[in-house]
């Protein structure tokens, strides 16, 4: 997620959870939000921590029928062409930081993971955030996981899979509107 794996550390979405989960201070209410390749971790922490409230995936990954390396890559490339320049300046750096081996170990252990049979079991307010010309979180299974976790699907304009970068108001809007169905629950 950003940082360099040393050889030998387990990158599946369980442990990667339960290393999120730990820093967790307990009985304190979070709101998780994952991008791309985080998403599957904070699904699967919320399904471990009941500290976790809401959850907003930004640009989700493991779509079944995109999990094979030509696929991937295909979806990548596909996204790439819809992003803006400037975004080099953040990504290159991180991605230089994190390197090649430790970014193709992380995909090749989180790309089985299936985040909409995990999301489908929990009962969170959801809000699932994706640009329109995002080719790797698509239409089809960003609304797939919308359904299965009943939540709320936002389209962003213009949008590539880097909006975070680009349209990070998209974003907070998400995080309030899960963090405004706490205030409005009968338990929140």
């Amino acid at each position: 997620m950003g940082e360099p794996a040393p050889r030998g550390t387990d990158l599946f979405v369980d442990a990667q959870a339960r290393r999120l989960v730990k820093t967790f201070t307990i009985g304190t209410p979070l709101i998780l939000v994952g991008h791309s390749a985080s998403c599957p971790v904070v699904v699967q922490a919320a399904a471990v921590s009941p500290d976790v409230v809401g959850l907003v995936l930004v640009g989700p990954v493991t779509d079944p029928a995109a999990r094979t390396w030509p696929r991937m890559l295909a979806q990548w490339l596909r996204s790439a062409a819809h992003e803006h320049p400037a975004e080099a300046a953040v990504l290159l750096p991180q991605y230089w930081r994190t390197g090649p081996a430790g970014m193709l170990r992380g995909m090749n252990a989180i790309r089985w993971f299936r985040t909409d049979l995990t999301l489908a079991q929990q009962t969170l307010p959801v809000e699932v955030v994706r640009g329109v010309n995002d080719r790797i979180a698509t239409r089809d299974w960003s609304a797939h996981l919308r359904q299965v976790s009943q939540g709320t699907l936002t389209s962003v304009g213009a949008g590539g899979h880097m909006i975070p970068l680009t349209h990070p108001a998209a974003i907070v809007a998400a995080i309030e509107r899960v963090r405004s169905s706490q205030r409005t629950s009968p338990s929140g």
